[in-house]
């Protein structure tokens, strides 16, 4: 996967969480992951078609996705209710947005799909047909982590 690729979507995280007032945002170090991966408690997919397909996964504990929620909503909710799931998932659908922005005024066409949430523990998403890059990001109140599987048409 070229870094092409990747650079729009860690740009795009920092440039959403700053503007919600995340002070504390320290990205780690990349990571190739062959197969499956686990993820923690709730993550969002966001499929991509068009120049490049595949499918960007943001990665996330409860606590993070609420803390996120009270950044976002003004008010964090008592619990991961349907306000805070609505409130990650156009969280992760901003982020998306903007990089696919950065990546057409490079000249390449896409569509993504609305965000899925997929809630739980001990989840894995296996991606059999190419590797995907680990971006993890601790963000002072929990860790974000964003895992591209893209591959050119």
């Amino acid at each position: 996967m070229k870094v092409e690729y990747i650079n729009p979507f860690t740009v795009a995280a920092v440039e959403i969480l700053k503007q919600f007032g995340v002070e504390t945002i320290e990205k780690g170090k990349l990571e190739l992951i062959k197969g499956g991966v686990k993820v923690s408690d709730a993550a969002i997919l966001i499929g991509i078609t068009g120049d490049i397909s595949g499918r960007v996964v943001y990665d996330m504990d409860i606590n993070t996705a609420l803390s996120l929620t009270e950044l976002l909503m003004g008010e964090k909710p008592d619990s991961f209710n349907d306000i805070a799931k609505s409130a990650i998932g156009e969280f992760a659908n901003m982020i998306t947005g903007r990089a696919v922005t950065m990546l057409n005024d490079q000249g390449l066409k896409f569509k993504i799909s609305p965000p899925t949430l997929v809630t739980g523990q001990q989840m894995e998403i296996n991606d059999i047909t190419f590797p995907a890059i680990v971006v993890p990001f601790n963000l002072g109140f929990g860790k974000l982590t964003i895992n591209l599987g893209l591959k050119e048409e």
